[in-house]
């Protein structure tokens, strides 16, 4: 398998599709979660920036600079915490 080819929200939707579902992210989703994801996944990127601190293999942000940050390493604890949305 290549190596993926991060995507930002610039990416077509279904390049981010792509992206979520060879990242593994999908497969954390509830079957509701994941019907929403499908309908506007450039939104749900965007909504969920710590997809950039958890796959940086998948998902920069949007001047390709992939973002880990304290702020999103603790958004990323607490949404597992809680249950990934």
């Amino acid at each position: 398998m290549s190596k993926p080819t991060p995507v930002t929200v610039q990416s077509t939707p279904a390049q981010i599709l792509e992206a979520f579902k060879r990242s593994g992210y999908v497969s954390l989703l509830t079957r509701e979660l994941r019907g929403l994801m499908r309908k506007d996944p450039v939104g749900w990127l965007r909504g969920h920036p710590y997809l950039y601190a958890w796959y940086p293999a998948f998902f920069r942000d949007s001047s390709g600079i992939v973002k880990s940050t304290p702020e999103t390493k603790r958004a990323a604890k607490q949404k597992l915490k809680r249950g990934v949305t």
